[in-house]
């Protein structure tokens, strides 16, 4: 996780960032989907972008997110009792999360085995 502040840098900074060893993928700005269903529109008509970079920095269009049916998947999940997620995919989740903490902890690759 990086942490940044400063009131002389004269760029937008990522709003979210990933990196690994053959490239990084970095967006910015704030996600629409969230005003968009507040003012109930059920499709957001805004498209978004990242950037690619890896020998060369590409623009490339990120697919549409899903927030309108991970809430209505949330509400079904809770009226039935029934998990959203199943234990395995959770815990298999918790151990990539586990792994990176500990990779970016000891500043190296860890293997990671499904």
């Amino acid at each position: 996780m990086y942490l940044r502040s400063n009131p002389f840098i004269a760029i937008e900074a990522p709003r979210f960032e990933v990196h690994g060893t053959e490239g990084s993928f970095l967006k910015f700005g704030l996600d629409p989907q969230e005003a968009c269903l507040r003012n109930g529109e059920v499709r957001c008509p805004d498209r978004e972008t990242g950037i690619i970079v890896t020998d060369v920095e590409s623009t490339i269009d990120i697919e549409w997110g899903g927030y309108l049916s991970f809430y209505q998947a949330l509400a079904d999940s809770y009226a039935t009792r029934r998990p959203l997620v199943p234990l395995h995919e959770a815990l298999l989740t918790t151990r990539v999360i586990e792994t990176a903490r500990e990779a970016s902890r000891l500043q190296r690759v860890l293997d990671f085995k499904a």
